[in-house]
């Protein structure tokens, strides 16, 4: 998870401007400012949750497929 999020950090700090979606990101999100404390705060937030909902519905369909395929 913090590997995934630094990733992004570092990649929005090193990639030249012309890469940048921010225009778009802008319009999306107007009050979201990318290189401050508050978007570190929600790019962690939005990070995290997106983790705790992956490895919910993985695991859940983990436990179904082994339950499955222990019965055989």
């Amino acid at each position: 998870m913090t590997f995934a999020f630094v990733s992004r950090v570092v990649y929005g700090l090193v990639a030249t401007a012309t890469i940048h979606i921010s225009a778009l990101g802008q319009q999306v999100l107007p009050r979201f400012e990318p290189n401050s404390w508050r978007g570190f705060g929600i790019g962690r937030a939005e990070s995290y949750l997106c983790v705790a909902y992956t490895e919910r519905v993985c695991i859940r369909v983990y436990k179904s497929l082994h339950s499955t395929w222990a019965k055989r």
